[in-house]
């Protein structure tokens, strides 16, 4: 069994912090909403949602449940890798415990910690070690697809030459290559560019989330990086088909570029509000911008995203949560 302690005053001043930057994040994302709504016109966005297509909007909520199937197999794999934990009831209660604990956590750090409640013979630390890597490989696979999107964006719109746009995609394998097989290996550890590295304030904390890796199995990481990249093409695809709903014209493989290049932003960007409301509504607003599509779709289509992924999963989760606890 586990054992923290904390003093009073500290655990006090630990949850208070936590609250008040929850608070600032909260408060950040409504005055970007407010800021949004205003940009755009209150009449546009709802001109857009009364000619709203209903079909895509259908099979993007019904994609749903095989995105959170796919978010279950993932952990299942890793669960029964890492954690010794067999039981598929456990493992669904896992994942659904956490979805309401990262939703209102900054850095969706609760879910770590609630997705221990259901494992009661692991460690709280091994299960956030198995988190980590939960979250840590969809983020490679965000990285690498959505750089290349956004890459060849930067081509056919900023006329950039295709020579460099080449250079970037071959430096992205070859970063990916060097973490992978070089710096993830231990007798690479205390090689000259992986202590520098490791020195970097920018780079150190990626270094430390990227080590996890070498405590997983290859026939694990190869798994999840598997359903990783199923989990990211169903996500935008709803994202693609949420745009279509919205848009006059309906190109699915435009949208779906745009998904990928609203998926590379936002990961990028540090968290700065809660659950990004309001910087994925924002970059969504840029991206069609530049393709002359009306902004109040991006709006609508990203804020619907959220719900749809994020929260209905959550109110799903706390209801499941709130359930087990009155047994």
């Amino acid at each position: 069994m586990l054992k923290i302690k904390f003093s009073g005053n500290n655990s006090r001043s630990i949850n208070r912090k936590k609250n008040i930057i929850l608070l600032i994040k909260i408060l950040i994302a409504v005055g970007l909403l407010i800021f949004l709504i205003d940009y755009i016109n209150m009449d546009n966005l709802i001109s857009v949602i009364k000619k709203v297509k209903s079909e895509p909007l259908i099979i993007a909520v019904l994609l749903l449940p095989i995105n959170i199937l796919l978010q279950f197999i993932k952990w299942k794999v890793i669960s029964e890798s890492m954690l010794n934990v067999t039981d598929n009831h456990n493992i669904w209660y896992s994942l659904f415990y956490g979805f309401p604990a990262g939703l209102i956590t900054p850095l969706r750090v609760g879910e770590f910690a609630a997705r221990k409640i259901p494992y009661e013979n692991a460690k709280l630390s091994d299960v956030i070690l198995a988190s980590l890597f939960d979250k840590l490989v969809p983020l490679i696979v965000v990285l690498l697809i959505g750089g290349l999107a956004a890459a060849f964006f930067i081509h056919f719109y900023y006329n950039t030459a295709i020579v460099l746009i080449v250079l970037v995609v071959l430096i992205v394998f070859l970063i990916s290559y060097l973490l992978f097989h070089k710096l993830l290996n231990k007798k690479y550890e205390n090689n000259k560019l992986f202590l520098r590295i490791k020195k970097s304030k920018l780079l150190s904390r990626y270094i430390q989330n990227i080590s996890v890796l070498k405590k997983v199995k290859k026939d694990t990481f190869i798994k999840v990086f598997i359903f990783s990249v199923l989990l990211y093409v169903v996500t935008t695809i709803q994202f693609a088909l949420l745009i279509g709903a919205f848009a006059k014209q309906f190109d699915l493989l435009q949208f779906f570029w745009i998904s990928n290049l609203v998926m590379f932003a936002k990961t990028i960007i540090p968290p700065i509000t809660f659950g990004e409301v309001g910087v994925r509504e924002a970059v969504t607003i840029f991206f069609l911008g530049k393709f002359n599509i009306n902004i109040a779709v991006g709006f609508n289509a990203a804020l619907l995203i959220f719900l749809i992924n994020f929260v209905i999963p959550s109110v799903l989760g706390a209801l499941v949560l709130f359930k087990g606890n009155k047994k």
